[in-house]
């Protein structure tokens, strides 16, 4: 059976544009869901917006980062900084779906990439969700899709969810599984249940927009047809050599 692969933010969903601006009107800086999440359910948003802020100047700025490992200390603050009622999987689920409603009502959900999901669902191909997010937030965004009638739940209940899993049962929510970079592989591994050399054969197409850090491993050899949905981010960046620049819309016209 094939199996495709889809990254979730700036791939399923519109990357933040500076020039354009916030399209919710609500002053956010950023559509990075796992941000926003963390954010809306922290104790003190301030506080987790002067974290984000130096995380990111950190990582941009230093050289040879590790890129997982920071990613993981970033995560375990954003965990740490969250309320107490909303140290659950349950929450995480709730704020993204509400998230999503929101998304979808103001165009930041690309309704042609759900599109060609749905039609992938319905010729039978495993869908794959990988995200650096929370594995809880996939599980949001798509209850938000067949909320949004976007999707149909016969069709949703088939994506794989392949994400950061947190033991929300452990006094300090352990990150598990940090699902971003060349661990993004292994995350295939859990989710499918199969070693990587038995999945690689049946990945017909990966989709994603961070060719250099985030999805680097997923786009680079993992399979023959790779595409990076350009953007104002990575437009100037260099690309592995089985991968090609595409819009949702160039790849819908070819279903």
């Amino acid at each position: 059976m094939n199996i495709e692969i889809f990254d979730l933010d700036g791939t399923l969903t519109e990357e933040f544009s500076p020039e354009i601006g916030d399209e919710t009107n609500l002053g956010f800086k950023t559509y990075s869901l796992w941000n926003l999440v963390t954010r809306a359910l922290a104790k003190n948003c301030n506080e987790f917006d002067d974290v984000a802020v130096a995380w990111r100047k950190m990582i941009t700025t230093t050289p040879n980062v590790d890129r997982i490992a920071s990613s993981r200390k970033m995560t375990e603050l954003g965990l740490s900084m969250l309320h107490p009622e909303h140290k659950n999987a349950r929450a995480i689920q709730q704020k993204t779906m509400e998230f999503t409603h929101l998304f979808v009502s103001k165009g930041i959900v690309n309704t042609k990439a759900i599109a060609y999901v749905r039609h992938r669902l319905s010729q039978n191909t495993i869908c794959v969700i990988s995200t650096a997010n929370y594995e809880d937030s996939v599980t949001g965004f798509i209850r938000g899709l067949c909320e949004t009638n976007l999707l149909p739940y016969n069709l949703a209940n088939k994506i794989i969810c392949s994400g950061t899993t947190i033991d929300w049962h452990s006094s300090n929510c352990n990150v598990i599984h940090m699902n971003t970079d060349t661990n993004k592989i292994h995350g295939l591994e859990i989710s499918l249940k199969q070693p990587i050399s038995l999945i690689k054969p049946k990945i017909k197409a990966v989709f994603a927009d961070d060719p250099q850090v985030n999805d680097r491993a997923l786009l680079d050899g993992l399979c023959n047809h790779s595409f990076v949905i350009k953007n104002h981010k990575n437009k100037n960046m260099t690309l592995p050599k089985n991968c090609v620049f595409a819009t949702w819309d160039e790849i819908c016209a070819k279903m």
